[in-house]
This record gives structure tokens, C-alpha cells and sequence, in this order.
């Protein structure tokens, strides 16, 4: 924590010195905070796809598989999963951003860094790219 409020302050001090307010805040308002990590991430913004269930796995809930919304690469989609690691791991939001993605030994691409967001904050955020249907 002590290294967490040196950053903090280093930072801080950085700001000012380029001349913005560290003051402001969103005033407990989740909402911003979601809204501008949607914005930074838009382009791995992935949607539920499906549930896979493996009789061989001891997991009785099934694999949620998540579908980039902006594939760049012609040819079959990647499987993407949330990361065991994950908080979001054992729900199943309809859409996510995410930071990374790594690809395990059973050839699945894995989230990290793993936030659920709103299917309207896409088109809102990022019009140029996203298109309300």
C-alpha cells in the first residue's frame, strides 16, 4: 500500500506540474469510471456467444465463450473466456472490454483484465466504429 501512495503522489505531482487539476473526482460515481475505461478499450469489446459444456471437465457450469465484436482477421473467430482469475468468471455479462488476452494449453485465448459494460456505451463512446442496429 505505502508503494500504491507513492505512485499516487508522483503522479499527482506530475499533473501539476503539466499544468492539470488532480483535484476533481467522479464524486462516487462508478458510472464515469466505467464509461472511460469503456473508452480506452472499445476495440476489445467481446460479446457472449454461447456456453460450452465438456463432460470430461469437473466444471458443471460450462465454458461462457465470448466473441470479439471488431474481428480484424478474415477466418474462424478466436475462443475467448474470462480468466479464472477473474471476479466476472463465474457470471456472465452479455458484454465485456477487456485489457489482454492470453492463450492457454487447451488453445483458448483467456481475459484479463475483464470489465462488463453496456451495449449503448459502445455506440455512445465510439461512434465512428460502433453502429446502433
Amino acid at each position: 500500500m505505502l508503494r500504491a501512495a507513492e505512485v499516487s503522489q508522483q503522479l499527482c505531482r506530475k499533473l501539476k506540474r503539466l499544468g492539470f487539476h488532480t483535484n476533481s473526482s467522479c464524486e462516487g460515481d462508478i458510472e464515469l469510471v466505467l464509461k472511460a475505461v469503456t473508452a480506452g478499450l472499445f476495440m476489445n469489446a467481446a460479446q457472449h456467444d454461447r456456453t460450452e459444456y465438456d463432460p470430461r471437465s469437473t466444471n458443471a457450469m460450462g465454458s461462457n465463450v465470448y466473441r470479439l465484436l471488431r474481428h480484424l482477421q478474415p477466418g474462424r473467430p478466436l475462443k475467448l473466456r474470462i480468466h479464472a482469475s477473474s471476479v466476472l468468471v463465474r457470471t456472465q455479462p452479455q458484454l465485456v472490454v477487456f485489457l489482454r488476452c492470453q492463450q492457454n494449453d487447451q488453445g483458448w485465448y483467456e481475459m484479463q483484465g475483464v470489465t462488463a459494460v453496456q451495449p449503448d456505451w459502445l455506440t455512445e463512446l465510439a461512434p465512428g466504429v460502433f453502429h446502433r442496429r
